[in-house]
């Protein structure tokens, strides 16, 4: 009779932790499926990944990014060069993590943010020089929300690992893209889109929320 009391209380913490596990997991895959149905309908596919961060030669990849943008004058230039190295930076995201090499993953996602925030900060200046940037401002727009559902399985890997450093690191990265939404989507001259987007808009947001605010987020 001891022996099976002491089993039960053994077991027990065991498989609570292995519910609650399995339930943030199912959470977070419903938010990523979410996302994905809300995106569905936007046209943007991601490029081949080329060089990720664990390649030897990557940084040759890094130079090449840089000499781009140096040699890019018009603001508009360089918020479209950005975002196509934004778009090839989470295309080698999502590679490293389908592979399980979450340093090479981390430093992507990084990348990814940084790259968005350099297109957007150029999509205002353009806009503030009376550029017509409409056509661009829609792109970054719409495919940031799209970009939302691609980080959010990232994150879905990761935390699975429990590599909690690397998942915080995607979740400010989703946070980023959408600050780069919306401030794309207040460059779109077209109202009628500027409207439907801003409708798919929230509802992205709203799951993107559910995931970096729920109880699933790594704790600091």
């Amino acid at each position: 009779m001891r022996k099976r009391i002491l089993l039960l209380s053994l077991l027990l913490p065991i498989l609570f932790f292995g519910s609650f596990v399995l339930a943030q997991e199912e959470a977070g895959d419903e938010t990523t499926t979410t996302l994905e149905q809300e995106t569905a309908d936007i046209s943007s596919t991601l490029p081949n990944p080329g060089l990720t961060p664990d390649h030897p030669l990557y940084f040759l990849d890094t130079l090449g990014e840089n000499i781009g943008l140096f040699l890019t004058r018009s603001p508009e230039g360089k918020a479209e060069k950005a975002f196509s190295y934004a778009e090839e930076k989470l295309a080698e995201a999502k590679s490293t993590a389908d592979k399980g090499k979450d340093k090479a993953t981390e430093k992507a996602v990084g990348r990814y943010e940084g790259y968005v925030g350099k297109a957007t900060e150029n999509l205002g200046k353009a806009k503030a020089l009376g550029r017509d940037i409409g056509a661009l401002a829609e792109k970054v727009s719409e495919a940031t929300l799209k970009h939302q559902a691609v980080l959010s399985g990232v994150y879905d890997k990761l935390l699975a690992k429990g590599n909690e450093k690397a998942a915080e690191a995607v979740l400010k990265a989703m946070e980023g893209a959408m600050n780069g939404h919306e401030t794309a989507l207040q460059a779109i001259s077209n109202a009628q889109r500027k409207s439907e987007i801003e409708a798919k808009g929230k509802r992205v947001k709203e799951a993107v929320e559910t995931k970096t605010k729920g109880p699933g987020r790594p704790q600091e």
